[in-house]
Parts: structure tokens; C-alpha cells; sequence
């Protein structure tokens, strides 16, 4: 089956579950107010970090050394979830010495009960496990299961957190709890699902679970700066200003990674691919997918402007301090689609080193943009910080990719034809190839 038709496929589902959880969010964020509102994204930094700290790349090696190493896949899978496993309870424990630090510092001693934190933090492992069997069924080319328990559990969570929104808007023990049991069903989901699809060697070899971290740390720094390059914004603000400031942001941030919801589904399915392909094929499906990716990218952006200004203006008006950090934040979420696309490309060819300049040089941009503007300027200060080192790292990568592979700015990123002819076809049957194959 075809890159295209993978990505049309999954690209149909993103758009039904995340047109609802657009709508939910929109819904959640009324009902619980900004102030309400932020104490819960920033309570959702918690298990986002976990994973992002302590997974040290072992998901991202799988991918890559599975597809070297095919008869083995089993045996890295297993060895893999094991590591992901003790990490999780490592995490948590680390997590949990440190949450009164964090109650007082970011949620500036909003009232949160222990209980609260203690649920929150139940849903590491089963992020962990998620991401790691996600990937797996990507792998494996089962688009079904994938599309099901990636975007089912985040779905069913949205739904939970309405209703208990609507009836019960202050009880956030009871928003957290219904997030972390709609992420346990994802996780033992995606797990049973990747088990009928491939026999796991359930043996630890220390030799494998040694080539895993070993990879794993070539992706671990890389990681760590990707995620504070498109984190560190909610977490900066939540120590320099407060909640209600962080809900609104939040939202705005929300609603401008949808353009970016694509792109993130092309570059995983890219480097999925690339791993398993040659390297001058891994360039003619990076040629194509930046192409389509950017074209489609460019099309989503022009509703989801119009939805968001008259939503917010007529609807939401205690958010209406968000437009502006909105209008920076959709064309940096738009343009940063590109390097992400890039990025995975490396990484599909076993070279992660080469993006790992442009990431951690714009994540350093980021930080210290945030730390200048917002205490002075606010969200915005934070909207302009992501557009700057998002602008940046795209621009490094772009150019880098240029260098190595001697072709043009305008076959990277100029659409054609033949991609407006794909994406009708893509969209009509997911029938036929669009990225794979030769360059139109």
C-alpha cells in the first residue's frame, strides 16, 4: 500500500476526530473558564513531559532497527516495552517527589488536591505504551488499528471531559480521572492489537534492550529539544503569569496546531517507510510528501481562520484575548510542518544527528524569546517566540536537505498538477498513490 493512500486514509479520520474534539475543546474551555481551563492543560504537562523525558528514544528506535532487522521485530517490540515500562514508574516517582514545587511555581497555588495529581500521573504509562504501539501499527501497515487507538482514546477522553465539564465544571479530580481511564483503554487496546498482528519474542536480551537505548540516545536529545521548542511556551507562561493567562493561550495554541495535524502524520508515516526503503527512494517520498503536505496544510488554514475568528468573537468573548497570539500561531504551525517532515526523513535513514543542530539551536531560541517577551508583552510575547524558532528551524532544515540531495527550493515546496490531481483522488477513493513513486 501506498505512503498517499496511508496518509489519505488517516488523514479523513484525523479530520472527523479532530473536527470533534475541536468542537469539545471549544465546549470545555467555555464551561470551565480560561482560569479553570489553564489549571488543566498545565496539569497535562505532567504526563507530556514524562513521556518526553523519560521514553529516551526506545519507541523511535524500534521503528528504525525493526525495519533492519525484520525476523527480530518481535524481540525489539517486547524489549522495547519493557524499558518504556520501568521508565513510566520512574517517571512517576520522580514526578510525585517534586508536585508541591509544582502546585506553587506553575499553578501558583491553585487549589489542586493530591488525588488530582496522583490520577494525572496514572496516565504515564499508559501514554507511553500508546506512542510505542501506535508506532508499531503504523509499522506494520494496519492503518485501521492505528487510526482507532490513536485518535479513539484522545476522543473518548474529549467526550468524558464535556460532560463532566458541563455538570461539574470545578471537579477536576473527575476530568483527570475520566482522561487517564479513556488513556488505559488506548494503551491495552494498542497493545492487544499489535500482538494479534505480530507474535512477540517475550524473552529480555540484554543485547537488544543495549541496541535500543543505544539508538535511543542519538533520538533522545533531538526529542527533548523538539518538545521544549513546542512546549516550553506553556510552561513558561504558567511560571511568569498565571492559569487564566495559560487557558487562553492554550486554546489558541489548540486550535492553530490544527494545520499541523497532517504534516505530523505524513513525517511519522515517512519515517516508518524510509526505514524499510533505500535511501534515493526515502528522497523521492520526501520530495513528495513536503510538497503535499504544505498544499494541504495551506487549504486546512483558510477555515480553520474563519472558524476561529467569528467563533471567538461572537461566542467565546472571554477569550478574545487570544486572536492575536492565534494570528502568529497558525503561519508558525503552518510553516514548522515542513522541517517536522524533514526531520523524520533523517530519521528514517538512520542519519538523526543532522537534525539535531537545527532543533536544539531553535529550542534555545525559543526559551530565551519566552523568558525576554513575556513579561512584557504577554501571550503574545510567547506566540512571536514559537513563530521565530519555528521559522528558524524550518528554514535550517529545509536548506540543509537542499544541500545534501542537490535539488531545488521549488520541487521541495512549489506544488504542481499533478499534486492538486492527487489530493482530489486521494480524497475521493484512497485509491491511488500520491507521495510514492517519481516526482510528477
Amino acid at each position: 500500500m501506498s505512503l498517499a493512500r496511508h496518509a489519505s486514509s488517516i488523514l479523513l479520520t484525523n479530520t472527523v476526530t479532530e473536527g470533534l474534539q475541536f468542537l469539545l475543546k471549544i465546549i470545555v474551555a467555555g464551561l470551565l473558564g480560561p482560569q479553570t481551563f489553564g489549571v488543566y492543560t498545565l496539569l497535562q504537562l505532567l504526563p507530556q513531559y514524562a513521556e518526553k523525558f523519560f521514553r529516551f528514544g526506545v519507541d523511535d528506535g524500534v521503528t528504525y532497527l525493526a525495519g533492519r532487522a525484520r525476523e527480530r521485530a518481535g524481540l525489539f517490540f517486547f524489549n522495547a516495552l519493557i524499558i518504556l515500562f520501568v521508565a513510566s514508574l520512574a517517571s512517576m516517582i520522580l514526578i510525585w517527589s517534586a508536585h508541591s514545587s509544582f502546585v506553587n511555581w506553575v499553578l501558583k497555588g491553585s487549589h489542586v488536591s493530591l488525588l488530582t495529581i496522583g490520577v494525572t500521573l496514572l496516565q504515564i504509562p499508559s501514554v507511553f505504551l500508546i506512542r510505542a504501539s501506535t508506532k508499531r501499527l503504523m509499522f506494520l501497515e494496519d492503518i485501521k488499528a492505528y487510526n482507532l487507538w490513536t485518535y479513539g482514546p484522545p476522543l473518548l477522553a474529549a467526550v468524558g471531559v464535556a460532560l463532566v465539564a458541563a455538570f461539574s465544571p470545578t471537579n477536576l479530580f473527575l476530568i483527570m480521572a475520566i482522561v487517564t481511564l479513556a488513556m488505559a483503554l488506548g494503551a491495552t487496546g494498542s497493545a492487544r492489537a499489535v500482538y494479534r498482528l505480530e507474535p512477540m519474542q517475550c524473552h529480555l536480551d540484554k543485547k537488544v534492550v543495549w541496541e535500543l537505548l543505544h539508538y535511543g540516545r542519538r533520538l533522545y536529545v533531538p526529542g527533548i529539544m523538539n518538545y521544549m521548542q513546542f512546549r516550553a511556551d506553556v510552561l513558561l507562561l504558567g511560571l511568569f503569569l498565571n492559569p487564566k493567562e495559560v487557558g487562553i493561550y492554550a486554546l489558541a495554541a489548540v486550535l492553530a496546531q490544527i494545520v499541523f495535524r497532517l504534516a505530523s502524520v505524513v513525517a511519522s508515516l515517512l519515517y516508518a517507510k524510509a526505514s524499510k526503503e533505500s535511501e534515493e527512494y526515502s528522497l523521492v517520498m520526501a520530495l513528495n510528501a513536503c510538497r503535499y503536505t504544505l498544499l494541504c496544510s495551506a487549504i486546512i488554514s483558510i477555515p480553520v481562520l474563519l472558524a476561529v475568528e467569528v467563533g471567538v468573537t461572537f461566542f467565546m468573548p472571554a477569550y478574545l484575548s487570544m486572536l492575536v497570539p492565534f494570528y502568529w500561531l497558525l503561519p508558525a504551525w503552518l510553516i514548522v510542518g515542513t522541517g517536522h517532515v524533514l526531520q523524520h526523513y533523517y530519521y528514517g535513514i538512520g542519519q538523526p544527528s543532522v537534525p539535531t543542530r537545527a532543533i536544539s539551536t531553535a529550542a534555545i531560541i525559543n526559551i530565551v524569546l519566552n523568558v525576554v517577551l513575556i513579561p512584557h508583552i504577554g501571550i503574545t510575547g510567547a506566540a512571536i517566540s514559537s513563530f521565530v524558532s519555528y521559522l528558524l528551524y524550518s528554514t535550517w532544515l529545509v536548506i540543509a536537505f537542499l544541500r545534501k540531495n542537490k535539488t531545488s527550493l521549488q520541487e521541495l515546496i512549489l506544488p504542481r498538477k499533478s499534486d492538486f490531481k492527487i489530493l482530489i483522488q486521494s480524497l475521493r477513493s484512497i485509491r491511488r498513490p500520491a507521495i510514492e513513486g517519481k516526482a510528477a
